[in-house]
């Protein structure tokens, strides 16, 4: 996920990455908190991929 968060990979490919996390038990605040991770990164890409990643987990 931080991958997609970093190039912005941010469709099916994301979307399959936040599943697979979850179907392994990893609480929706853990992959927050793995996505927040990337800002250092590029404040806006983390942004974009928090946005993508609520509409995910609804």
């Amino acid at each position: 996920m931080t991958t997609d968060a970093c190039f912005q990979t941010l469709g099916s490919t994301f979307r399959r990455h936040v599943r697979i996390a979850r179907n392994d038990g990893v609480p929706d605040d853990d992959i927050r908190d793995a996505v927040r991770f990337t800002a250092e990164l590029g404040i806006i890409r983390t942004v974009n991929a928090l946005e993508e990643l609520e509409k995910i987990l609804g």
